[in-house]
């Protein structure tokens, strides 16, 4: 038997377990971003060594674990490929190891790691419902709840209320990220940049937000 041959013989991965190299690219961005962001509030709120890594892990992955079980993607991409959980436990060691730096950072750098790993997150998770068959509003929305979704859970672990629930414009700018990327994938506008576009958008209207103290309305406005 040739050299071909066995090669083509040999068992590969079928097409929805290869992620797509451009939404992995975003993906550990966006996990690098938010497992950062996760262990520093797990740092703040003085938890030890295995409290920090498990809160880098949820806030990093929890969104699309929900995302991809929603999708059908299981076991989740999170899960099956080992690069995802070490990238969140290698950023909650390194906030681990240098916790007196950690303890000087001012809270416009969480946010800012927070807002990176949103607009990340949110298209990223919209163009792999798209790439599962989901129509345009449910990638939108599963875009959202990628984005959203591990900070509830890292939130809901500090005991405090879910932060996207009354915090400035937050899941409405995953929402816009996560639309104008949809939108222009289906349109036949090149994949990369429509993502780098629905992903900046969001970045700053949540900065934007934060800077000029920006709210939707609530409840007895």
């Amino acid at each position: 038997m040739t050299a071909d041959q066995t090669e083509a013989l040999r068992p590969t991965a079928p097409p929805w377990r290869r992620p797509d190299r451009l939404v992995l690219a975003f993906d550990l961005a966006a996990t690098a971003l938010f497992a950062l962001e996760g262990a520093l509030n797990a740092a703040e709120a003085r938890f030890d060594l295995f409290g920090v890594l498990v809160l880098a892990f949820v806030t990093a992955l929890g969104g699309g674990i929900v995302r991809d079980v929603l999708i059908g993607s299981v076991p989740p991409a999170s899960l099956s490929f080992k690069r995802y959980p070490l990238t969140a436990f290698a950023a909650g060691v390194v906030v681990f190891l240098f916790e007196d730096y950690v303890d000087e950072l001012p809270s416009a750098v969480l946010v800012t790691l927070d807002a990176g790993g949103l607009g990340l997150f949110a298209v990223a998770g919209a163009r792999k419902a798209l790439d599962f068959g989901t129509n345009g509003l449910t990638a939108v929305l599963l875009g959202v709840v990628t984005g959203v979704g591990g900070g509830v859970m890292r939130d809901l672990l500090l005991g405090i209320p879910p932060r996207v629930l009354n915090t400035d414009v937050y899941a409405s700018a995953a929402l816009v990220g996560a639309a104008i990327a949809v939108i222009g994938i289906q349109r036949g506008h090149p994949a990369g940049k429509t993502m780098l576009l629905g992903g900046a958008v969001c970045f700053a209207l949540r900065m934007i937000a934060y800077w000029q103290h920006w709210n939707l309305p609530n409840v007895g406005f």
